[in-house]
């Protein structure tokens, strides 16, 4: 996926490092991060822009995000970039993660955020450890949205093979079964034909 990700450029001194961590476990699991002000050089770039080019150039960036993801936990810098990125991405009804650290006080996050009932819009508390296994979930949850659940036995050769996907490819054993049978509904002539007829009002 795409992400956009988004956090208080004035706090950046401080919390540079975790939102480094935060970029490296995205990348780490096969996604692209769009946006890189975390260098001296990038941000001095962007600060040079002419404002109407940066706006444009932001709206176009979020646009293009399969998701967004801001960090809050930072309150001594607030960001009123940050509440505006949020709020723009949330007004094209596009996916949007805020994330702060476990033990943050929530006290600090806006009422204005914690009080919006949007659809597209999750708050979670995280830690760098637990926050790959969090954003798989999130990130199937996009893609299949609430679906059913479902309980099968395997043999071990197969629990093997869907072993050695996960240690080799990184690939998730529900996500690399999904896969294969979203494949084997796409080759299935007959279901598809049948698929098909019934969307045919």
């Amino acid at each position: 996926m795409k992400i956009y990700f988004t956090a208080s450029t004035t706090g950046k001194k401080k919390n540079k490092t975790r939102y480094q961590k935060i970029i490296a476990i995205l990348e780490k699991m096969g996604h692209i991060v769009t946006t890189n002000f975390l260098t001296s050089r990038e941000q001095k770039e962007f600060l040079k822009k002419d404002s109407k080019l940066v706006y444009k150039e932001t709206k176009n960036q979020l646009k293009s995000a399969d998701v967004v993801i801001a960090e809050l936990g930072d309150y001594v810098f607030g960001s009123f970039g940050v509440g505006w990125r949020v709020e723009y991405a949330l007004s094209i009804k596009k996916p949007v993660l805020c994330l702060y650290p476990k033990g943050y006080d929530t006290y600090y996050i806006s009422p204005l955020l914690k009080g919006n009932t949007s659809e597209y819009l999750t708050l979670k508390s995280y830690t760098l450890r637990s926050l790959e296994k969090f954003f798989e979930q999130y990130s199937d949850k996009l893609q299949y949205g609430q679906s059913s659940r479902v309980n099968f036995f395997i043999t071990s050769t197969i629990n093997d093979y869907l072993d050695w996907v996960n240690y080799r490819r990184k690939i998730s054993k529900s996500k690399l079964i999904r896969d294969l049978l979203s494949r084997a509904m796409e080759k299935d002539e007959e279901y598809q034909k049948d698929r098909n007829s019934t969307r045919v009002k």
